[in-house]
């Protein structure tokens, strides 16, 4: 995009300033300016803001609510702004301040902004006329009067798309509006105002589903990023948590991404809840003093990991059509083996669930982060009563210079020396008693 997340969101603010409450829908982008392209794209649509990145750094462009017609008709009205978006001087908005019915002019060479910005195949032109319609004072210093047009490095136009229009022609929200002007002047006042809460109501509803593609979106890039076959089942001190390999390695050369990096790592017993049908009947033919024809009962009602488990109950094995007591009571017994051994397979980590999770949580959104799901990923917020034990299980996992990015900085007192001192104290006191003690019964 030749717009970074800064400058759409200076741009909105600067359609918004004019009465344009809507969002951007890109119509046409390249790398170099062909008029017939152009046209082909943006002729005939209203709203449209153009954005030229130069082959100097320079951001610049215009608004326009006149469609562009690619016809050589001359001076049109049009409620119309210049900006510049980056340059040495920062960005700014340059109004039109010359007469309005110059604030564009139409050929079939490419839009043209009052001889203030005129985009062509040979470039782009900064007030390079006599006579500017715009705000001069900034534009001024860009000026290509006496200079060659600055090259293109790329070109993007959008419509402004607004709360009374959509992509969709069926949609409710692509009916254009008009205010109200044929009855009395109170009867049109009222109907007037409905418009306006139905325009606002109706912007609210693609607000609405433009956040709803984007979670759409979300969901999707995350599913496609996993790996459903490299879950790992953590058992912390009793309280079971579960993760992707690639989330435990998002710090590299990590002691915790070393004890799941693919030299070391052992995969898990897959979980029985992840077997299909042609598993569960495999699994019962595989056991000793069971017949085939239970296998066959397994296969033929397509029973899966998630209802296997589920069936160590001598009433629903005979409800299957398994008769024979004793095979009933053999599959009743591997059943019931089969779920423990299921549940017990999960890597051990003997220190604190709560430190331990803060951890996880933060790994999580590191990778997320590393898919461009989230914009930044912050410090752990950790509770007072806990820090110094999440520092030392952090100091565990990522040692040296590895455990700044899990701390906040700049937390400790600094206005009582003297709790500062007994603070270092007490961590002083406590750190071989936290590690070292094995009677103590809770571990970090």
């Amino acid at each position: 995009n030749v717009m970074n997340a800064a400058e759409s969101a200076k741009l909105n603010e600067w359609l918004a300033e004019e009465g344009m409450d809507g969002h951007l829908r890109l119509i046409y982008e390249s790398e170099k300016f062909s008029a017939l392209e152009f046209f082909a794209h943006c002729k005939g649509v209203p709203h449209t803001v153009i954005v030229v990145e130069t082959e100097c750094g320079l951001k610049v462009g215009g608004y326009s609510s006149t469609p562009w017609t690619g016809e050589n008709t001359g001076w049109r009205r049009s409620e119309a702004f210049l900006f510049v978006l980056h340059s040495k001087d920062g960005c700014f908005k340059a109004q039109i301040n010359g007469d309005p019915k110059k604030a564009i002019y139409h050929d079939d060479s490419g839009p043209d902004f009052g001889n203030d910005l005129k985009v062509g195949e040979t470039g782009v032109d900064v007030q390079y006329n006599t006579a500017p319609k715009y705000e001069t004072q900034q534009l001024r210093k860009l000026s290509t009067r006496d200079r060659k047009p600055y090259g293109i490095k790329a070109i993007e136009v959008y419509k402004v798309v607004e709360s009374n229009d959509s992509t969709k022609a069926d949609s409710p929200a692509a009916v254009n509006i008009k205010r109200a002007t044929s009855f009395t002047p109170q009867i049109n006042l009222v109907l007037n105002k409905k418009r306006t809460l139905l325009k606002k109501a109706l912007g609210q509803v693609e607000r609405m589903e433009s956040s709803l593609e984007e979670a759409i979106a979300f969901v999707d890039t995350l599913v496609r990023s996993n790996d459903w076959n490299d879950i790992v089942r953590l058992n912390v001190c009793g309280t079971v948590m579960m993760t992707h390999r690639s989330t435990l390695r998002q710090v590299k050369d990590s002691v915790l991404a070393s004890q799941f990096d693919d030299s070391k790592w052992t995969q898990q017993v897959a979980s029985v809840e992840t077997w299909t049908p042609a598993e569960v009947a495999g699994w019962v033919r595989s056991l000793n003093g069971v017949p085939d024809d239970a296998a066959e009962i397994f296969e033929k009602n397509e029973v899966t990991g998630v209802e296997l488990i589920n069936l160590g109950n001598d009433e629903r094995l005979y409800k299957l059509g398994i008769t024979r007591p004793g095979t009933v009571g053999i599959l009743s017994n591997q059943i019931t083996d089969l779920r423990k051994a299921s549940e017990d397979s999960a890597s051990l980590i003997e220190h604190s669930p709560y430190c331990f999770g803060k951890i996880l949580d933060y790994l999580r959104t590191k990778r997320l982060h590393s898919l461009n799901l989230i914009d930044k990923v912050q410090c752990p917020v950790v509770d007072d009563s806990q820090k110094e034990r999440f520092e030392k299980v952090v100091s565990y996992f990522f040692p040296g210079s590895q455990v700044n990015e899990f701390i906040h900085k700049g937390t400790e007192d600094k206005s009582n020396p003297k709790m500062r001192k007994r603070k270092r104290k007490r961590t002083e006191d406590s750190s071989d008693s936290e590690y070292s003690d094995s009677s103590d019964s809770e571990s970090d």
